[in-house]
């Protein structure tokens, strides 16, 4: 037959099971615990922030339950290229075709104006998708920040060619344009 060790842990738990010492401590324990859990949460945030520490993006696997799992089934086809906190970002490219397609030519067709709205419209959803990198894949995101820096200077170069064209038809000095155009 074996001998209890009177230093196992066993034999020490057991000797003071129910004193209020052990509850002491074990309470005490708790509460480092929770301390040393907090200052390291304090830490992994700050690391965060400083962008020492880069967490992966979120994406759509149903870990999040049932529900994630309907909208994957429903919607998947639409929201599996873009991170969880960017879902909407399908509808933001809806969003800026129809502007610049739609609204845009119904308001100013052929004008300078309609080049100068479109300018601006490209200017401000690229802002937009460079700060808030949309795509899962890096690569992706690569892709449509160059395809709206495309469009930009594609818009920008039109516009020059419409108001040198303009000013030379109101006759002024059309030459600080065909600079701006030949560069």
């Amino acid at each position: 037959i074996r001998e209890k060790n009177p230093e196992s842990p066993e034999t020490i738990t057991s000797n003071f099971r129910g004193s209020e010492e052990l509850m002491k401590i074990m309470a005490h324990e708790e509460n480092l615990r929770n301390m040393l859990k907090e200052q390291i949460l304090e830490i992994a945030f700050r690391l965060r922030k400083e962008g020492v520490i880069v967490e992966p993006a979120l994406e759509w696997d149903g870990s999040l339950g049932p529900e994630e799992t309907v909208v994957i089934n429903r919607l998947g086809f639409l929201l599996n290229a873009y991170t969880v906190q960017c879902w909407y970002w399908e509808l933001v490219e809806m969003l800026r075709k129809l502007i610049l397609t739609v609204a845009l030519a119904a308001l100013y067709q052929g004008e300078p104006a309609q080049l100068a709205g479109s300018l601006l419209t490209v200017f401000i959803f690229l802002v937009l998708h460079m700060l808030l990198g949309p795509y899962l894949n890096q690569g992706l995101n690569i892709f449509q920040r160059l395809a709206l820096i495309s469009q930009f200077f594609t818009v920008f170069g039109g516009l020059m060619f419409v108001l040198t064209d303009l000013m030379e038809l109101q006759g002024s000095s059309a030459g600080n344009g065909k600079v701006v155009m030949s560069w």
